[in-house]
């Protein structure tokens, strides 16, 4: 909202040859028609009028050192100016011995590129702010364009009005004034030096996402050629001795280029979702999800079985020598731990920073599709099961950012599954 005591933006300006009255009617300023038109001023009037003034100038910070006498002096040979919305206060380039307060308003830092002539906005400055500093000092051209943001009282003192004083109170006005300003310049660069490592650092963090997604893409378009490759070569016919060597060579065949590209990442175990940390709420939403999935199933077991068909048929494993059904129980935790170290901590921990604008759920959602397309080499109903269990997985990593919960709950889901008779 604007000061009332300040110019409105164009849309509602007064008629430009309206005089208006700024600093609640102390003192009076003319109205700037153009940016580059010749403004009148009016220099503040010493007395009572000029209190307000004095108080803004004795809450500046790096004015603390002055005394009341001091800050009335530099009133009495300041002037002041309203600039409207879009009206360049400094110019980029041009020499001026002004130094200039911005006492309303705001007004934004262009910098002008010198191949294209595009003129981009640095920051924006407010009540209080200092400009015209380092030309003031140094009497060089501005480095920068000042435009007001909005309509602002500018109030200014050049070294010109600072010589109409008797000569040793001008010159030592001017010396402390100087003195005053390089100080804040210096606390300016100190700022901008922080600004300046905060925009490397993430344009550093930037370039780094990028390579990083660079090396996803090779990864994920050699995993596709992999399950191609998969879907040609298997046979569902294999012995079973052979059936889990050829699912855990497959599995430690695409682990190979997710640990190659996790490894470059550099990243900490926890990023991967190797951590303990949260495993007890994930465990125990785990066991709820899967005690619900799993009686669900059960239930729909009892209903479609023949008469006289026990509930348990143990699906794929039904030919399964005892010795074959335990190395399956015991290798498949490992096995489900893999899978989801693969999905959920690799593929869909990259896709969160890839795609940290694009909605919680979307990560989770790509990773599914990339997961049922990599088991389409089983069958497509097996694949669009794994693709809502994988939204589940995902879902559930997500939440807690470990995998141990996940794993536990693939683990009874696939042998559940399998217990039954659905795989």
């Amino acid at each position: 909202m604007i000061d009332p005591e300040v110019p409105p933006t164009p849309a509602a300006r007064p008629p430009a040859n309206v005089a208006r009255k700024a600093l609640s009617g102390s003192w009076q300023v003319a109205r700037v028609s153009s940016p580059k038109a010749a403004r009148t001023s009016s220099v503040l009037r010493p007395g009572a009028r000029h209190a307000d003034v004095v108080a803004f100038l004795g809450r500046q910070p790096f004015m603390a050192e002055f005394a009341h006498n001091e800050l009335q002096a530099l009133a009495s040979v300041m002037e002041s100016r309203i600039y409207h919305y879009g009206e360049n206060i400094l110019d980029e380039g041009v020499a001026c011995e002004r130094l200039c307060f911005i006492y309303r308003g705001a007004a934004d830092v262009l910098k002008c590129d010198a191949t294209t002539g595009e003129a981009f906005v640095l920051t924006r400055l407010g009540r209080g702010a200092i400009v015209g500093e380092m030309s003031f000092m140094d009497g060089e051209p501005t480095s920068a364009t000042v435009r007001a943001a909005q309509g602002c009282v500018v109030l200014f003192v050049s070294r010109t009005k600072l010589t109409n004083l008797t000569a040793e109170a001008g010159r030592l006005l001017q010396a402390k004034l100087t003195r005053a300003v390089a100080l804040a310049v210096i606390r300016r660069l100190r700022e901008l030096s922080g600004a300046h490592v905060e925009v490397m650092r993430a344009e550093l963090d930037q370039e780094k996402l990028r390579s990083e997604f660079a090396r996803f893409f090779i990864v994920t378009m050699v995993l596709f050629a992999l399950a191609s490759m998969v879907q040609k070569v298997i046979s569902q016919d294999l012995p079973p001795t052979r059936q889990m060597l050829f699912s855990w060579g497959f599995l430690l065949l695409t682990f190979a280029p997710i640990a190659w590209f996790g490894w470059r990442q550099r990243l900490p175990w926890s990023a991967w979702g190797l951590t303990t940390g949260g495993v007890g709420r994930s465990l125990l939403e785990s066991l709820g999800v899967g005690t619900v999935l799993v009686a669900t199933a059960c239930l729909v077991r009892v209903l479609q079985r023949a008469p006289g068909e026990p509930l348990l048929s143990w699906g794929s494993l039904h030919n399964y020598t005892s010795a074959e059904f335990l190395a399956f129980l015991l290798l498949y935790g490992p096995h489900s731990f893999f899978q989801e170290l693969i999905g959920r901590g690799v593929i869909q921990g990259s896709l969160q920073r890839f795609m940290g604008d694009a909605g919680r759920m979307a990560p989770v959602l790509v990773t599914s599709a990339l997961f049922g397309i990599f088991h389409l080499y089983v069958s497509l109903s097996f694949a669009a099961v794994t693709f809502a269990a994988s939204v589940l997985f995902g879902w559930l990593y997500q939440r807690h950012g470990t995998l141990i919960g996940v794993t536990a709950l693939h683990y009874a889901i696939g042998m559940a599954s399998v217990a039954i008779g659905f795989n």
